[in-house]
């Protein structure tokens, strides 16, 4: 469902970036673009779509469409995370380890990293290896 309506805009913006060499048409029409993917993705992350979810945290990270806000990311990641997205589970790590948007909480980051790297999530058995060598777990 999401492809339908986002594939378009991403066509037009990689369009248009070839016919404008400065790329400022480009970059108005695909913050445009970006505003409409928060918009369907805010949609979706209220039906439960624990995907949207993460990618709306995404998007709060980086600003992108929407204005750029920590806890907001945080809190639609806890969503998806809570839905088992391990994305998600991996950020909220992430985020926990380094304190951004939250207070930097060891535990937390652990418990978060060992629920992606159980699904297979590279990036979260990483962190956990890391970890381990460093002696900040056991």
């Amino acid at each position: 469902m999401l492809v339908k309506f986002c594939l378009p805009a991403l066509a037009a913006a990689l369009a248009l970036s070839v016919v404008t060499p400065d790329g400022a048409l480009a970059q108005s029409i695909a913050k445009d673009d970006d505003s409409i993917l928060a918009e369907t993705l805010h949609a979706e992350a209220d039906k439960g779509n624990a995907r949207a979810q993460y990618n709306l945290g995404m998007m709060y990270i980086s600003g992108r469409g929407v204005t750029q806000d920590d806890a907001q990311a945080i809190a639609w990641w806890r969503k998806a995370a809570e839905r088992g997205d391990a994305d998600a589970e991996y950020s909220l790590g992430r985020m926990y380890t380094g304190g951004r948007g939250i207070a930097k909480d060891r535990d937390q980051a652990v418990a978060w990293y060992r629920k992606a790297a159980d699904q297979g999530h590279g990036g979260a058995q990483e962190m956990l290896n890391e970890m381990e060598a460093t002696g900040s777990i056991k």
